[in-house]
Formats: C-alpha cells, structure tokens, sequence
C-alpha cells in the first residue's frame, strides 16, 4: 500500500511535460501545436502507466491487474 501512495504522489510529474509545450506552443504553426501536444498526451499517459504499474501487480496479482491497467488506458 505504501508503493501506491508513493506512486500517487509522484503522478504529478506527468503533467511537467506540459510546460516545455506550452511554451513551443507559440509558434503560429498549428499543426506543430497539436502534434507537441499530442506527444505530451502520450508521454504523460506512459509515464502514468509505467509508474502505476507495479504498485498494481502488487496490490491486486497478476490475474486482476491487466483489466485494471486496461481500463486506465480507455476513455
């Protein structure tokens, strides 16, 4: 339970990609825009992904955690 909570307080870090973006996303480029911030989606979700990973496996075994990993995934 401790590997969770600590994995929950770092889930704030996924969102730091975004100020780098924000920042290029001054450019009068709009598809260059939306491309950047369709790379930090991804990069934000895979960080997301990689660092509740573990604490999953762990909390739930290995049969319950791949439908919960999944269901992170999904809209």
């Amino acid at each position: 339970m401790q590997s969770l909570r600590r994995s929950a307080l770092g889930a704030g870090y996924a969102l730091s990609v975004f100020i780098p973006v924000s920042c290029v996303c001054v450019l009068p480029y709009e598809a260059v825009r939306w491309a950047l911030i369709g790379v930090a989606t991804l990069t934000s979700g895979l960080f997301l992904l990689l660092n509740f990973r573990g604490p999953i496996f762990d909390v739930a075994g290995a049969k319950c955690a791949a439908p919960c990993l999944s269901r992170l995934t999904l809209p």
